[in-house]
């Protein structure tokens, strides 16, 4: 019996016990300064590494969104009090 990779745009039925990695190859035009404003807030300089850890930090973000969503309006809760800080002159 086989399983099958999926998730990926080349999907095949591999024997038990073996392993295809299957890699991608996308060319995105990035922003420079957006890309420089990430490396300095960030400290990672590789852009793969860069653009891997953006889009894990989106989809965790969004999924906290979805999860939040799913407990409905609550009246009773008071906000949540944040901190405010100012940016001296």
């Amino acid at each position: 019996m086989g399983f099958t990779i999926s998730g990926s745009s080349d999907a095949r039925a591999c024997p038990a016990g073996s392993v295809i990695l299957v890699y991608m190859k996308t060319t995105l035009n990035l922003d420079d300064r957006l890309m420089d404003e990430a490396r300095l807030l960030t400290g990672v300089e590789d852009k793969d590494a860069l653009v891997h850890r953006a889009l894990k930090d989106l989809v965790a973000r969004e999924n906290a969104h979805l999860l939040s969503s799913f407990a409905g309006p609550s009246p009773e809760v008071r906000a949540i009090p944040r901190r405010r800080f100012r940016i001296r002159p």
